[in-house]
Protein backbone atom coordinates (compact mmCIF):
# COMPACT_ATOMS: atom_id res chain seq x y z
CA UNK A 1 0.00 0.00 0.00
CA UNK A 2 1.44 3.48 -0.69
CA UNK A 3 1.83 5.87 1.68
CA UNK A 4 0.13 8.15 -1.30
CA UNK A 5 -3.32 6.19 -1.41
CA UNK A 6 -5.77 8.77 0.08
CA UNK A 7 -9.27 8.06 0.41
CA UNK A 8 -9.75 11.49 -1.12
CA UNK A 9 -8.48 12.71 -4.77
CA UNK A 10 -8.57 16.42 -4.22
CA UNK A 11 -6.59 15.32 -0.75
CA UNK A 12 -3.86 13.24 -2.83
CA UNK A 13 -3.44 16.63 -5.43
CA UNK A 14 -3.19 18.57 -2.66
CA UNK A 15 -0.41 16.68 -1.11
CA UNK A 16 1.51 16.34 -4.22
CA UNK A 17 0.71 20.03 -4.70
CA UNK A 18 2.78 20.87 -1.72
CA UNK A 19 5.59 18.29 -2.29
CA UNK A 20 5.83 19.68 -5.91
CA UNK A 21 5.78 23.30 -4.51
CA UNK A 22 9.06 22.18 -1.69
CA UNK A 23 11.21 20.43 -3.94
CA UNK A 24 10.59 23.03 -7.43
CA UNK A 25 13.51 24.88 -6.65
CA UNK A 26 15.51 21.88 -6.51
CA UNK A 27 14.15 20.47 -9.41
CA UNK A 28 14.24 23.29 -11.47
CA UNK A 29 18.08 23.28 -10.73
CA UNK A 30 18.25 20.21 -12.19
CA UNK A 31 16.30 21.14 -15.13
CA UNK A 32 18.81 24.06 -15.70
CA UNK A 33 21.68 21.66 -15.77
CA UNK A 34 20.48 19.32 -18.31
CA UNK A 35 18.35 21.64 -20.81
CA UNK A 36 19.37 24.55 -22.85
CA UNK A 37 16.84 27.20 -23.46
CA UNK A 38 14.14 28.14 -21.07
CA UNK A 39 11.18 26.14 -23.08
CA UNK A 40 12.97 22.93 -22.68
CA UNK A 41 13.25 23.74 -19.29
CA UNK A 42 9.14 24.11 -18.75
CA UNK A 43 9.04 21.20 -20.70
CA UNK A 44 10.96 18.90 -18.74
CA UNK A 45 9.75 20.31 -15.47
CA UNK A 46 6.43 19.88 -16.69
CA UNK A 47 7.25 15.93 -18.12
CA UNK A 48 8.69 15.52 -14.34
CA UNK A 49 5.94 16.77 -12.72
CA UNK A 50 3.93 14.12 -14.99
CA UNK A 51 5.81 11.50 -13.98
CA UNK A 52 5.80 12.10 -10.03
CA UNK A 53 2.14 12.45 -10.47
CA UNK A 54 2.39 9.04 -12.37
CA UNK A 55 4.57 7.54 -9.48
CA UNK A 56 3.02 8.38 -6.72
CA UNK A 57 0.61 6.12 -5.87
CA UNK A 58 3.93 4.07 -5.98
CA UNK A 59 5.70 5.24 -3.19
CA UNK A 60 6.38 3.45 -0.53
CA UNK A 61 8.17 5.59 1.88
CA UNK A 62 11.75 3.59 1.97
CA UNK A 63 13.62 6.76 1.17
CA UNK A 64 12.75 10.12 2.20
CA UNK A 65 9.89 11.96 -0.13
CA UNK A 66 12.68 14.24 -1.31
CA UNK A 67 14.89 11.38 -2.54
CA UNK A 68 12.68 9.77 -4.58
CA UNK A 69 11.38 12.58 -6.31
CA UNK A 70 14.43 13.54 -6.91
CA UNK A 71 15.73 10.12 -8.41
CA UNK A 72 12.59 10.41 -10.90
CA UNK A 73 13.51 14.10 -11.75
CA UNK A 74 16.56 12.66 -12.44
CA UNK A 75 16.00 9.90 -14.75
CA UNK A 76 13.28 11.46 -16.32
CA UNK A 77 16.26 14.42 -17.07
CA UNK A 78 18.62 11.69 -17.79
CA UNK A 79 16.07 10.62 -20.80
CA UNK A 80 15.24 14.20 -22.21
CA UNK A 81 18.67 14.85 -22.37
CA UNK A 82 19.71 11.84 -24.83
CA UNK A 83 16.50 12.63 -26.63
CA UNK A 84 17.11 16.45 -27.14
CA UNK A 85 20.93 15.45 -27.97
CA UNK A 86 19.34 12.73 -30.32
CA UNK A 87 17.13 16.12 -32.05
CA UNK A 88 19.62 18.75 -32.35
CA UNK A 89 23.16 19.39 -31.25
CA UNK A 90 23.58 21.94 -28.89
CA UNK A 91 25.65 24.84 -29.57
CA UNK A 92 23.79 27.03 -26.37
CA UNK A 93 25.48 27.21 -23.34
CA UNK A 94 23.28 26.24 -20.30
CA UNK A 95 23.55 28.95 -17.54
CA UNK A 96 22.45 26.47 -14.30
CA UNK A 97 25.57 27.27 -12.26
CA UNK A 98 25.66 31.19 -12.67
CA UNK A 99 21.62 30.96 -12.23
CA UNK A 100 21.95 29.80 -8.70
CA UNK A 101 25.64 31.13 -7.45
CA UNK A 102 25.04 34.46 -5.82
CA UNK A 103 26.20 37.31 -8.56
CA UNK A 104 29.77 37.94 -9.04
CA UNK A 105 31.70 41.51 -8.55
CA UNK A 106 33.90 41.31 -11.36
CA UNK A 107 34.35 39.31 -14.50
CA UNK A 108 37.03 37.16 -13.55
CA UNK A 109 35.09 35.59 -10.87
CA UNK A 110 32.15 35.45 -13.48
CA UNK A 111 34.24 33.62 -16.36
CA UNK A 112 35.90 31.37 -13.87
CA UNK A 113 32.26 30.45 -13.19
CA UNK A 114 31.25 29.92 -16.68
CA UNK A 115 34.00 27.97 -17.36
CA UNK A 116 33.51 25.79 -14.66
CA UNK A 117 30.06 25.14 -15.67
CA UNK A 118 30.87 23.95 -19.44
CA UNK A 119 33.48 21.45 -18.23
CA UNK A 120 30.61 20.09 -15.81
CA UNK A 121 28.27 20.32 -19.17
CA UNK A 122 31.28 18.04 -21.05
CA UNK A 123 31.72 15.37 -18.08
CA UNK A 124 29.86 12.09 -19.05
CA UNK A 125 26.31 11.92 -18.05
CA UNK A 126 26.43 9.69 -14.82
CA UNK A 127 29.49 11.99 -13.91
CA UNK A 128 27.65 15.32 -14.79
CA UNK A 129 24.64 13.94 -12.28
CA UNK A 130 26.98 12.89 -9.12
CA UNK A 131 28.18 16.55 -9.49
CA UNK A 132 24.92 18.10 -9.60
CA UNK A 133 23.58 16.16 -6.93
CA UNK A 134 26.92 16.78 -5.12
CA UNK A 135 26.61 20.69 -5.96
CA UNK A 136 22.90 20.37 -4.54
CA UNK A 137 24.85 19.56 -0.95
CA UNK A 138 23.04 16.12 -1.13
CA UNK A 139 24.95 13.89 1.55
CA UNK A 140 26.71 10.49 0.08
CA UNK A 141 23.86 8.69 1.26
CA UNK A 142 21.34 10.47 -0.83
CA UNK A 143 23.53 10.79 -3.81
CA UNK A 144 23.40 6.95 -3.42
CA UNK A 145 20.12 6.50 -3.33
CA UNK A 146 19.07 8.56 -6.49
CA UNK A 147 21.77 7.20 -8.45
CA UNK A 148 21.93 3.43 -7.92
CA UNK A 149 25.48 3.79 -6.71
CA UNK A 150 27.04 2.56 -3.70
CA UNK A 151 28.04 5.14 -1.07
CA UNK A 152 31.74 4.34 -1.55
CA UNK A 153 31.65 4.64 -5.24
CA UNK A 154 30.18 8.06 -5.25
CA UNK A 155 33.00 9.00 -2.53
CA UNK A 156 35.51 8.09 -5.34
CA UNK A 157 33.61 9.51 -8.70
CA UNK A 158 33.31 12.66 -6.56
CA UNK A 159 37.16 12.56 -6.34
CA UNK A 160 37.81 12.05 -9.10
CA UNK A 161 35.05 14.14 -10.88
CA UNK A 162 36.59 17.16 -8.84
CA UNK A 163 40.28 15.95 -10.26
CA UNK A 164 38.58 16.02 -13.79
CA UNK A 165 37.38 19.40 -13.07
CA UNK A 166 40.15 20.71 -11.81
CA UNK A 167 42.61 19.67 -15.15
CA UNK A 168 39.38 20.63 -17.42
CA UNK A 169 40.01 24.61 -15.79
CA UNK A 170 43.58 24.52 -15.31
CA UNK A 171 44.00 23.79 -18.76
CA UNK A 172 41.52 26.83 -19.84
CA UNK A 173 38.96 23.63 -21.40
CA UNK A 174 35.23 24.43 -21.07
CA UNK A 175 36.02 27.24 -23.93
CA UNK A 176 32.41 28.75 -25.72
CA UNK A 177 30.70 26.11 -27.46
Amino acid sequence: MSAFQQPSTSTREAEFVRLLEENKARIMRLCKAYTTSREDREDLFQEIAVQLWKALPGYRGEAQVSTWMYRIALNVSLRFSYETKRRKPSAERISWIEETTPHPHDDATRERIEQLQRCITSLPEVERSVMILYLEECSYKEISAITGLTETNVGVKISRIKEKLLGCMQRGEGGAQ
